[in-house]
C-alpha cells in the first residue's frame, strides 16, 4: 500500500528562477529561516554535489538527518528517496509546473510514503493521532511560503 501528501503554492516567478533557487541548497538557511531543509550535501564529503540521479546524498531536515539517493533532477522536476527498507521509504518530489498565469510557477511538493510503517502518513484515525503527517504538512507549509516570498520579494 502506499500513501501520499502534496502541498503546493502559486510563485510570481518563472519555472527555471524557482528551480535554480530551490537547487542552490547552500543557501537554503539564509531564505528560509523555518528550516525544513537545513542541508543537502554529498555523502563523502572531499566530492562537490552534483545533484545527478542514483548520486548519494545527505539530506539535513528540521525533524532530522538521513542519507537518500537522488531519483530525478529534470527542468520540471527534482526528487530524492530515503528508505529504511521494508520499514518506510518516502520518495519527495519537488516540481516546477508553469502556472496557468504566464511567468508563474506552480510549485508542488509530493512524497509517496511505502513500508510497514507508511501508514503514519495516512489519514486514518490512528495516524493522525500519531500526527506526523499534519506535522510534515505544517513544515512544507512553511518553506513553500519562504520560497515564495524569497522569490517574489528578490
Amino acid at each position: 500500500m502506499q500513501w501520499s501528501l502534496e502541498c503546493k503554492v502559486e510563485i510570481a516567478a518563472p519555472p527555471a528562477a524557482v528551480r535554480a533557487k530551490f537547487l542552490n541548497f547552500s543557501q537554503t538557511p539564509n531564505w528560509s529561516p523555518n528550516g525544513f531543509i537545513q542541508k543537502v550535501s554529498p555523502i563523502a564529503p572531499s566530492t562537490e554535489l552534483r545533484l545527478v540521479p542514483d548520486e548519494p546524498i545527505e539530506v539535513q531536515l528540521a525533524m532530522g538527518t538521513f542519507k537518500s539517493n537522488i531519483v530525478k533532477n529534470t527542468p520540471e522536476e527534482f526528487a530524492w528517496r530515503a528508505s529504511i527498507p521494508y520499514i518506510f521509504t518516502g520518495t519527495h518530489y519537488f516540481k516546477f509546473t508553469p502556472s496557468a498565469t504566464p511567468g508563474h510557477t506552480t510549485f508542488i511538493q509530493v512524497e509517496y510514503f511505502t513500508g510497514a510503517l507508511g501508514w503514519m502518513m495516512g489519514d486514518s484515525l490512528v495516524a493522525k493521532l500519531v500526527g506526523m503527517r499534519e506535522g510534515t504538512r505544517v513544515r512544507w507549509e512553511a518553506f513553500n511560503k519562504d520560497l515564495k516570498a524569497e522569490m517574489e520579494t528578490n
